[in-house]
């Protein structure tokens, strides 16, 4: 990989001077290499994780969120923003005027930046995100619900991102799908808007999936019925934590085949062996 001076500099002074950086830098160059994402991407992310490293003398993984919140306020309070921030949607570049051609209102209208960092910029985007998903809800509860997989499928979803965050995508639904066919639970067809999480708030790999589900769900005979819980809870968590697992685990073992992925078979057992995690409320 090329690097220009100053984050060749930034990077080798990590590498040398922090503890594991050199392994750290590795890991994540294969897993922008293996997203398919350009040489920049790489080099933005390394000079920025080489700061924070160098800063504190350790890598990331081994901050707590409150350092990681702490450096993020100072270099917002010691940095200055950067021009195409703070030129965005000011006459520094440009903009258009809008007249009504009824009442004669003119109103000047400047260019953004579009830059993909910028608040200003992708907070329209967001709120249009938003509203959108806004206009998809029911009258109804909804719960927030988060499948977690272990640590142990860390190194898998490094090199196989596609394939792992595909099952963990189809396990979270059919484990959904199961409790809510049930009429124990529901006896309804539910659905979900779902956001795959790769990455903690302390920049460690931590795959997970946000899902928001409604508390009923749709009859054969196309009426709606609550469930059980009246909305107050949604299925029990220790359960679907059980059925997440077997899922997950059922559609690992036949991508492994498929997909030739070499996992050893003790793997599977100390993935039964552990607890997963899955939240709802």
């Amino acid at each position: 990989m090329t690097f220009n001076v100053n984050q060749r500099t930034l990077i080798e002074q990590a590498c040398t001077k922090v503890p594991e950086f050199q392994s750290f830098f590795d890991k994540m160059h294969t897993q922008i290499k293996l997203n398919g994402q350009s040489a920049s991407t790489l080099q933005n992310y390394g000079k920025c994780l080489a700061k924070m490293s160098l800063h504190f003398g350790c890598i990331p993984l081994h901050l707590s969120d409150a350092q990681i919140n702490d450096y993020l306020l100072m270099l917002n309070d010691t940095q200055a923003p950067s021009l195409s921030y703070s030129d965005c949607r000011t006459a520094a570049l440009g903009g258009h005027i809008d007249a009504c051609t009824a009442c004669g209102t003119v109103q000047v209208s400047y260019n953004s930046c579009r830059n993909r960092n910028c608040n200003k910029c992708q907070n329209l985007n967001r709120e249009k995100w938003i509203m959108a998903r806004e206009e998809e809800l029911l009258n109804t509860s909804y719960f927030h619900v988060v499948f977690t997989i272990p640590e142990q499928l860390n190194l898998y979803c490094l090199h196989y991102p596609k394939v792992l965050y595909n099952i963990l995508l189809k396990a979270a639904w059919q484990t959904l799908h199961v409790f809510a066919k049930d009429p124990k639970h529901l006896g309804a067809q539910t659905g979900a808007t779902a956001v795959l999480h790769t990455w903690g708030q302390n920049l460690s790999l931590h795959p997970h999936v946000h899902l928001i589900v409604p508390g009923g769900g749709l009859t054969p005979s196309g009426k709606w019925k609550m469930g059980r819980g009246k909305g107050k809870f949604l299925f029990p968590v220790k359960a679907m934590s059980l059925v997440f697992r077997a899922k997950f685990v059922a559609l690992l073992r036949k991508a492994s085949k498929q997909e030739n992925i070499p996992i050893p078979n003790i793997l599977f057992k100390q993935l039964f062996q552990k607890k997963w995690v899955v939240y709802a409320k």
